[in-house]
């Protein structure tokens, strides 16, 4: 995913607010399974901390975590566009510097009319020629963007975890799915293509065992696919070592 926010570091710290850093307070269980499961939890309530919780352990300054937050957060904004000025606020109650920025590419990943028109009020003063530039780039789709690489597969569970859009999870297991001859045997398929679907096929086991909406697209597939049926059962081997 392109960021083109890099830059404006400078803007940034000249006009976030001086409000309380996110402190452990937020950091907790509660939080964390809110977070996990934000598309039964798309609330002002939620939208309002949001980035306390995702700033927990710093994870906002980890870059392996900034293309997921993105999808999660634009996800959230795109399914219920009356909570962007909440999100906002999260934005602004705490001190660190990639916040803004994750919130700005998600207003862009949103796509949406309402966040179009965010964007175009210049949040964090964002100079206008960026926005414009911005809006000229076509965001990516989440139903039709490249699974080249683990971190597209990060990308999806993001927006799944948002949205709760199964057809994010059908996705994930076609890809699986089509490349399931490769897990036993790898043959001549690149480094690179062994740890998507690895990737991939973890993630999904994974998720099927703490979302009933993962492992009901995975239940939908049982009697056509024998695939669907293995990943099943390491579903419930997963579930008993919780």
């Amino acid at each position: 995913m392109r960021y083109i926010f890099a830059l404006i570091v400078a803007a940034i710290l000249l006009t976030t607010t001086n409000a309380s850093f996110a402190g452990t307070d937020y950091c907790t269980n509660d939080n964390f399974k809110r977070i996990s499961r934000l598309y039964e939890n798309q609330t002002h309530e939620t939208a309002k901390i949001i980035f306390n919780i995702l700033n927990c352990n710093d994870s906002l300054s980890k870059e392996t975590k900034i293309q997921p937050f993105v999808a999660m957060v634009g996800g959230l904004m795109r399914s219920k566009q009356d909570l962007i000025d909440d999100v906002h606020a999260s934005v602004e109650s705490i001190e660190n510097l990639q916040a803004p920025k994750i919130y700005l590419d998600a207003l862009w990943f949103c796509a949406s009319k309402a966040c179009q028109t965010k964007l175009r009020k210049q949040p964090f003063s964002l100079p206008k020629e960026d926005v414009d530039a911005l809006l000229k780039e076509t965001p990516p789709d989440p139903l039709t963007l490249p699974l080249n690489s683990p971190a597209s597969i990060d990308i999806l569970w993001g927006y799944f975890t948002a949205t709760g859009e199964p057809k994010i999870v059908q996705r994930i297991f076609d890809l699986v799915r089509s490349n399931w001859t490769y897990y036993d045997k790898p043959g001549d398929i690149g480094a690179d293509k062994i740890m998507l679907i690895q990737s991939a096929r973890w993630s999904l086991i994974s998720m099927a065992a703490q979302h009933q909406k993962v492992q009901a697209v995975l239940e939908a597939a049982r009697t056509k696919s024998p695939e669907a049926a293995a990943l099943l059962k390491k579903v419930e081997e997963e579930k008993q070592r919780k």
